[in-house]
Formats: structure tokens, sequence, C-alpha cells
């Protein structure tokens, strides 16, 4: 085979150790909350990925537009292609009896870029990802794989970002997280696996935050369920709005899987019941009503950019 795995000790080591610690905790955090919420905070890093890439700042609202296909101010459309990547990856990722193919990585390539490309020479390295190696930590795997489809460069279009995904994917699929979730903003240095575990562990970190977040606006929303009287359903509808400040008629009956017409009488009856209310007339969208449970906003924060900060 003719790519050497790098195999990491001291420091490098340990920082390997202390992400394992990072993914088993975000893997018991995730199965105890509802799928709802998972969801939405895997939706929200497909959004953040795509948008960290360019180097933009998107606040929670803004990252619902963007899932929602509205356009975004300094916003491109090669961005939101990423972002359908990561979509496709995750479906993918989801089939029973996945493998890895040419196929695979050239569909990645047409999402991005419309355009079907030769996948000659594809295979040894098909080969190689369909192949387990237990002694191999799957972020060098990762590291490997990206460093490995560059090298081959069979796309003079979007080869990297394709490189870039197939990282993504063997990550997240070697430790056990959705695939949202294992993408990280790399930066470029002479010790790869030194910087991909840094990378990957400060991206982790806001991903624990998220859950955790997630956690106590869905906590908040449960104590006044009963009271309330508003169903499972609904609650979604409630915590996008926790979540973003806003929730839209139409993402609402998608994530639901519910027509319009339904998800239009959830949402009235919300308002009926004064948890919601329209900000604009006939906007599309409606917000926090005056009976809204203000321990569900409370914990609100902005989207991690790539200096750190919070919108």
């Amino acid at each position: 085979m003719g790519w050497e795995i790098p195999r990491a000790s001291g420091v490098v080591g340990a920082w390997l150790a202390q992400l394992d610690g990072v993914v088993a905790e975000l893997r018991r955090s995730a199965a105890g909350l509802p799928g709802r919420a998972v969801e939405r905070v895997r939706a929200e890093a497909v959004a953040e990925a795509a948008a960290l890439r360019g180097g933009r700042r998107l606040e929670g609202a803004a990252v619902g537009d963007v899932l929602d296909g509205v356009a975004v101010a300094g916003f491109e459309e090669r961005d939101v292609a990423f972002g359908r990547a990561l979509i496709r990856l995750q479906e993918l990722d989801g089939d029973g009896g996945f493998r890895y193919g040419a196929g695979l990585l050239d569909e990645l390539h047409r999402v991005l870029t419309g355009e079907s490309g030769s996948t000659a020479g594809l295979g040894e390295l098909v080969a190689w990802l369909n192949e387990p190696d237990p002694d191999a930590h799957p972020l060098a795997r990762a590291v490997t794989a990206e460093r490995a489809l560059t090298e081959l460069g069979p796309w003079p279009a979007a080869g990297a970002q394709v490189a870039e995904l197939l990282r993504t994917l063997v990550l997240a699929r070697g430790v056990g997280l959705p695939v949202a979730f294992g993408w990280y903003d790399a930066w470029r240095s002479a010790e790869p696996l030194q910087s991909a575990v840094l990378d990957c562990l400060s991206r982790l970190a806001e991903v624990r935050r998220r859950l955790g977040r997630a956690g106590r606006c869905w906590e908040a929303l449960a104590e006044v369920a009963g009271p309330l009287e508003f169903s499972e359903r609904q609650a979604a509808a409630l915590f996008e709005v926790a979540w973003a400040g806003r929730v839209r008629l139409g993402r609402y009956a998608r994530a639901e899987g519910i027509d319009q017409e339904a998800a239009a009488e959830d949402l009235r009856y919300l308002q009926r019941m004064a948890l919601l209310k329209p900000e604009v007339p006939d906007a599309g969208y409606v917000v926090a009503g005056p009976r809204f449970p203000a321990a569900a906003t409370s914990s609100r924060g902005g989207v991690a950019v790539a200096s750190g900060e919070t919108a």
C-alpha cells in the first residue's frame, strides 16, 4: 500500500486519547436527547461547516435560512454546495451495508460542481478504505485518506473539497458520530496528525456545547408540555424557536414529514396558545409568544465562527 498511516505517541497520543474521551461523551449525550434535537444540532453543523470554509459568520436565524435555501448575504453557492454534499454523505452513511466506492467519490464531486469526472486510478484507494485497520486511529486514517485522494488528483475542480469530505466521512464512521460532527476546519501544517487532532478537539468542544444546550432547551419545553398541552411534534417547532429565534413553515413541514397544511395548523394552534406569534405579518415564520418558556431561550448563543467567537 502506498500510503503510510501516521502513528501517534507521546503528546499526540495523549491528545488522541483525549479525543476518544470527548467522542464517547458526545455519543452518550446524543443518545440521551430526542432525535429531533440531535438532528437540529447536526443540521446546524452542516450549515456552519459550509460557512466556516469561506470564513463567514452566521447567526442562528441565518443558519436556518441557509438550510431552507433562502439567500444569505455573502454566502456563495459553492459553500451551499459543500453543505449539500455533507447532507448527502449523512444519507449515504445511514444506508445499510455501506461500502466506499469510486462512484461515491464522484457523486460528491458532482454535488459540488454539477459535473462528473474520471475515477480512473481510485481502485487501490477504495480497496484500502474498505479494509479495516484496528491498529490505526480513525483520525489518522481520515488524514491519510484525505492526503491520498489529494495526491491522486482525479478532478481538476473541487478535488480538495472532495478529499475534505472523504476525511470527514472516514473520521465520523470510525468514531461512530453523525457525519457533520466529523468535519473540522483544518489548518495545514508539516505535522498533519498533530494539527488534525487539535482542530478536531476544538470542533467537537463546540458540538458538545450545542448538545448540552439542546438538552437544556428540550428539558425546559418538557416542563411546560403538560400544562400547556402541545404534542411532541409541536414541541419540535417550539424547539426551533428556542434554538434559532424563529421557525419557518416550510422548514417545519419538511423536518416533520408533513404537508404544509398540517404544519400551518400546528403553528396556528401554538399561536392560539400564545406560545408563538408572527413577528411580521405574512413573513412565513413565527417567533416566541408571551407564554413561551423563557428558560428554553436563556441559553441561546451565536454560532461559532472561524475565530472561535460567537455571533
